[in-house]
């Protein structure tokens, strides 16, 4: 298993009496370079996650699977590719204190990135230099995605708002119509500044 993480660009919090709170914004952005990673880059290649989609994946904070935050097979951890990278929303968050304690993090500027964690089916690598090497990830099996202390990648977005009673609406109506699913989750990444 391997693992890589992203900065984040921007963060907003929203918070409304009663209503839960979403972590929300980009786990992997493709075509973006990570840092150095021992003597080598990587790139993510677009559909790189497409074969993992349909699969069970959650969401943990800093890869510990002892504070899950959202899972897909529960309906609370819902991931898309779109044209920028892997989208996802994890929530509402549970009301646990590993929860609390992400989002208390991610306001205070503590937690600053997003990661991923994935088993490599297939990837490319290139010379791109005297001793560096770029590797291209082409398929990957997805395991989690987590919020973490240190990133990998400098191009990734996380960011945590309320839940209205209209987005879970529209939620309910988006496990229906796929297309809607899509479009709602753009609408609502671009609210975020992505």
């Amino acid at each position: 298993m391997e693992r890589r993480a992203f900065e984040i660009k921007e963060l907003r919090v929203e918070r409304v009496e009663g209503r839960g709170v979403k972590l929300g914004g980009y786990a992997a952005v493709f075509d973006s370079e990570s840092v150095d990673l021992g003597g080598f880059t990587e790139r993510i290649a677009r559909g790189a996650f497409s074969g993992s989609l349909a699969k069970d994946v959650v969401a943990l904070v800093n890869h510990n699977p002892d504070k899950p935050l959202a899972r897909t097979s529960a309906g609370s951890l819902k991931l898309v590719e779109d044209e920028r990278g892997l989208a996802f929303e994890a929530g509402p968050l549970p009301d646990t204190s590993h929860a609390r304690d992400v989002v208390a993090d991610i306001e205070a500027g503590n937690i600053r990135g997003m990661s991923f964690a994935f088993r490599t089916l297939q990837d490319v690598w290139a010379k791109v230099g005297p001793g560096k090497w770029l590797r291209t990830l082409l398929d990957v099996e997805l395991l989690d995605v987590s919020p973490v202390t240190w990133p990998a990648y400098p191009s990734t977005e996380v960011a945590l708002r309320a839940q209205d009673g209209a987005a879970e609406a529209l939620a309910g109506l988006a496990k229906a119509q796929a297309a809607d699913e899509a479009r709602e989750r753009r609408l609502r990444l671009l609210e975020l500044g992505g």
